[in-house]
C-alpha cells in the first residue's frame, strides 16, 4: 500500500499535526522568553552589583576597547556618562594616561596573568593614586578574550602612609638625640661630679689620718662625711649604669648585657645568660635597641614575675639579631585589654621601628617569654630608638 503524502492526507489527519506543531512553536517561544528573562535578570543583577561598587570596574577587549564600565567609573569621569562600547582610553583620558592604560592592558592580555598596577590620574587638577588589579577573561577553551579591571582610589591611604613614615623618621631622630644626650650626661657625671666627689673623699681621708690636724670629734665628722660621699658616688654610678652604661659604649653589647645580668644577680636573682661572642659586631644603633629590650624585659621580670630564675639569650644570624628573655614566674594574659603597660608597648614600638618582630608568650601561672627578631638591614641599623628609652622603671 503506497504511503500517503501531505497532499494526499485526509484533512482529519492534518489538523492534529498542525495543532501539535503550533503547540511546539508556542512552547519554544515561551522557553526562549523565559531564558531571555532569566538572562536579563542575571545581567541586571550583575550590573547592579558592579554599579554599587565603590571601586572603578571596567571590561575591555584585546584592543583595549571598552565593553563595560560601572557607575563609579562614570561618576569619577563625568564625560564617560556618554559612554559607548567600543571607545578606547584615548577617547576619555589624556594621551599619556591612555597610553599607560593600554600598555598595562596589553601586558595582561599577552601573558594571561593577573597584575597589580599603581596608576596616577589627575582629577580636577588634583593627582590621585589608584591601585588597579587587571586580570584576563578567557573563553571555555582558556583563550584570553578580554581584560577586566578593578581600580581603587588609595590617595588618602598613600598620604597617610607618607605622613606616618615622616613622623617615624622624626621619632627615630628625636630618640637618637635622646640617647646621645644620655650618653653625654653620663660622661659628664662620671668625669665631673663623681670625680670631684672621689677627690673630696681622698682629701678627707688624708685629713682624717693626720692625728695632729683634727680632734677626735672632728675626725668622727670627717669619717661620716666620707661615708656619705661614698654612698653618693655609688648611687651616682648606679644611676649612670641605668641611664647609659659605659660598657655599651666602651666594650659593646655583650659586656653591657652581662652588666645587666650582674645587677640582677646582685638583687638575688639567678640569671642564665647565653650571649654569642659576635653580637658586638652588629651596628651600634641596633646594639642600643637590643640592650634596651633586654633591660626592660629584665626589669619587668624583677618587678612582676615573682620568679628568681631568669634566662637571657642573644645571638646573631646571617641577617637578624635574635634575643629572648624568659622567666618562670606568675605570668599574665598578654591579650587582656589594658594589660600591657607602657614598658611592653614601648618595647613593641621599638621593635616595630627597627623593622623587627616581637612575640610575647605568657599565661597566668606559666611564666613569660619574650622573643625578638631584629633585621640586620639599613632600617634595622638606623631605627634603633623608640619612646621610653629610659632606665628600667621609667618605661
Amino acid at each position: 500500500m503506497p504511503l500517503l503524502s501531505a497532499g494526499t492526507m485526509p484533512w482529519p489527519t492534518l489538523i492534529p499535526l498542525a495543532i501539535v506543531a503550533a503547540a511546539a512553536v508556542v512552547w519554544l517561544l515561551v522557553v526562549r522568553r523565559a531564558y531571555r528573562r532569566r538572562l536579563h535578570d542575571q545581567l541586571s543583577l550583575l550590573q547592579s552589583l558592579v554599579d554599587h561598587s565603590s571601586a572603578v570596574i571596567y571590561l575591555k577587549d584585546l584592543q583595549s576597547r571598552y565593553l563595560l564600565v560601572n557607575k563609579r567609573h562614570m561618576d569619577l569621569w563625568p564625560k564617560m556618562r556618554d559612554f559607548r562600547p567600543g571607545t578606547t582610553p584615548y577617547d576619555w583620558f589624556p594621551a599619556e594616561t591612555a597610553k599607560a592604560f593600554i600598555e598595562s592592558d596589553a601586558q595582561v592580555a599577552r601573558t594571561g596573568r593577573e597584575f597589580t598596577f599603581t596608576e596616577n590620574i589627575v582629577h580636577d587638577g588634583e593627582p590621585r593614586t589608584y591601585v588597579s588589579v587587571k586580570f584576563p577573561v578567557t573563553d571555555e577553551k582558556g583563550v584570553v578574550i578580554a581584560v577586566g579591571g578593578v581600580s581603587t582610589d588609595v590617595t588618602e591611604l598613600e598620604q597617610t602612609r607618607s605622613q606616618l613614615a615622616q613622623k617615624e623618621q622624626v621619632l627615630r631622630r628625636l630618640i637618637e638625640v635622646q640617647e646621645q644626650e644620655k650618653q653625654l650626661l653620663c660622661h659628664e657625671f662620671h668625669d665631673g661630679l663623681i670625680q670631684y666627689a672621689v677627690g673630696a673623699i681622698m682629701l678627707l681621708e688624708t685629713m682624717a689620718e693626720d692625728d695632729r690636724t683634727l680632734s677626735p670629734q672632728a675626725r668622727d665628722t670627717v669619717t661620716s662625711a666620707v661615708a656619705c660621699l661614698r654612698r653618693g658616688v655609688e648611687d651616682g654610678r648606679r644611676v649612670i649604669r641605668g641611664i647609659r652604661p659605659a660598657a655599651l659604649d666602651d666594650l659593646g653589647l655583650k659586656a653591657a648585657i652581662e652588666d645587666l645580668c650582674a645587677q640582677m644577680r646582685e638583687a638575688g636573682f639567678t640569671v642564665t645568660a647565653h650571649l654569642a661572642a659576635d653580637i658586638d659586631t652588629i651596628p651600634p644603633a641596633l646594639q642600643t635597641t637590643a640592650y634596651r629590650i633586654v633591660q626592660e624585659s629584665l626589669s619587668n621580670a624583677r618587678k612582676y614575675s615573682g620568679s628568681s630564675n631568669v634566662e637571657v639569650g642573644v645571638r646573631r644570624t646571617a641577617d637578624t639579631v635574635e634575643l629572648h628573655v624568659a622567666d618562670h614566674g606568675c605570668g599574665f594574659d598578654p591579650h587582656a585589654a589594658g594589660r600591657q603597660g607602657f614598658g611592653l608597648v614601648g618595647m613593641n614600638e621599638r621593635v616595630r621601628l627597627a623593622g623587627g618582630e616581637c612575640r610575647i608568650e605568657s599565661a597566668p601561672g606559666a611564666g613569660a617569654r619574650i622573643d625578638v627578631r631584629l633585621p640586620l638591614s639599613d632600617r634595622g641599623g638606623d631605627a634603633a630608638m623608640i619612646p621610653g628609652a629610659s632606665a628600667p622603671g621609667d618605661l
